[in-house]
């Protein structure tokens, strides 16, 4: 290996921690958007529908004469006994569990059992009365088992999996038998997209999404006018106080945003704009810092361009439409994709100039939906994870002039 391969391979292993510290991050909010909410607080990834040592709402319904049922406790824990001897033909035992539950997010339910019984069946009962069973076949044991019931085996046409109300497990014998039953839990799915699709339907969060994509487009594009203007005007304009005036803008770049908050506040108020659109987009359709870096490119820019329209005839404003801007692209993405985000992001100033859910932005959408859904963070990461796409998609379509901006400083090419 020679030496340049030696750098190479120390420049990876430097660059490698630092990569994986950025990444990190966005693969932990996939990582807990995808998975199914309760997952993270589940015991061994399941949800425990019944055991015997808590109380449940439970009935036995059934047309057996010599049943009995009984709650029997060991030292290897407790458990619920039910015994029967021969039986009329059709006859039937029910143990019917109330169970309100979504069950989209899981993947099978699961029977910790003891029986003589060669088939159990297992019937789920929406709120709307519907019902859908499936029936497994059992090995005669002594031992304890696990039953799986998968829910791909349920026919769920007609019924609501996310409103089930009744789990019924059902037994048909002739035969005497027993059936001990020590646990049920049902097995959560490894993966699920039913986050995003509660996210999108619930909670205001299409309006949220709505009024961020409209804030800060319109904030955007004002700022690439407005502030390209300004900067055109502080690199080929002549005019008085014109380095005072630059000068007080570069003393706005340094005035932390917070110190403005209360003036910005009064001011809205007293034009009566609180919890408007006026409110969230005039104070920052343009931007100090964005009339700072457009001025600087465009003072890169050849003053001969702009000579030679005036002595043609041309228009202040066709020069600037016309040449300018068109010569302006690099540094108008980076102006853009910086505008875009800062506004999509914003949270302090929404926060304090709304207060309905009808005008509120995304970042204080989901601020509030913590405390609405007292820390779901399956459905904020999901949330999370939907707000960061506009911000990546803006990202991919420029980031040739980002980058290219980004290189402003170097010899100006025609």
């Amino acid at each position: 290996m020679n030496a340049n391969s030696y750098k190479k391979l120390i420049l990876f292993l430097i660059i490698l921690p630092l990569f994986a510290a950025v990444i990190l991050p966005f693969f932990v909010i996939l990582k807990i958007a995808f998975i199914p909410e309760g997952l993270n607080k589940s015991n061994h990834e399941n949800l425990v529908i019944w055991e015997p040592s808590k109380n449940y709402d439970t009935i036995c319904s059934h047309d057996a004469p010599n049943l009995v049922q009984k709650s029997v406790e060991t030292q290897h824990g407790k458990y619920e006994s039910f015994s029967w001897d021969s039986q009329p033909a059709n006859s039937y035992i029910h143990w019917i569990h109330t169970y309100c539950q979504n069950i989209l997010d899981f993947k099978n339910i699961t029977i910790k059992l003891n029986s003589s019984v060669p088939e159990l069946i297992l019937t789920l009962k929406d709120i709307h009365g519907n019902k859908t069973s499936c029936s497994v076949n059992i090995k005669k044991t002594n031992s304890w088992i696990k039953i799986n019931f998968p829910l791909k085996n349920f026919d769920f046409s007609k019924v609501d999996k996310t409103n089930i109300e009744h789990l019924i497990i059902s037994v048909n014998s002739r035969k005497s038998g027993r059936l001990m039953v020590k646990k049920i839990y049902c097995c959560y799915r490894p993966f699920t997209i039913s986050n995003f699709k509660e996210v999108l339907s619930t909670a205001f969060f299409s309006r949220y999404f709505f009024n961020s994509a409209l804030i800060a487009i319109v904030i955007m594009l004002t700022n690439i006018l407005f502030s390209t203007m300004a900067g055109f005007a502080f690199a080929f304009g002549t005019f008085p106080l014109r380095k005072t005036l630059f000068a007080a803008t570069l003393v706005m770049i340094m005035i932390p945003v917070q110190v403005l908050m209360i003036p910005t506040f009064i001011i809205i108020q007293n034009l009566g704009w609180l919890n408007t659109y006026k409110a969230l987009i005039i104070p920052f359709m343009i931007s100090p810092i964005n009339i700072f870096l457009m001025k600087q490119y465009i003072s890169k820019i050849p003053r001969d361009y702009a000579e030679a329209a005036l002595v043609n005839g041309a228009s202040y404003f066709q020069i600037f439409f016309k040449i300018i801007l068109p010569m302006c692209k690099p540094a108008l993405a980076v102006v853009a994709i910086n505008t875009f985000v800062t506004s999509w992001n914003s949270f302090l100033y929404p926060f304090i100039l709304t207060n309905t859910a009808e005008m509120r932005t995304l970042p204080v959408g989901l601020a509030l939906y913590i405390g609405l859904y007292d820390v779901d963070w399956a459905h904020l990461m999901a949330a999370s994870s939907l707000s960061a796409i506009p911000v990546m998609l803006v990202f991919l379509c420029f980031q040739k002039q980002i980058i290219e901006g980004m290189l402003y400083g170097a010899d100006y090419k025609t």
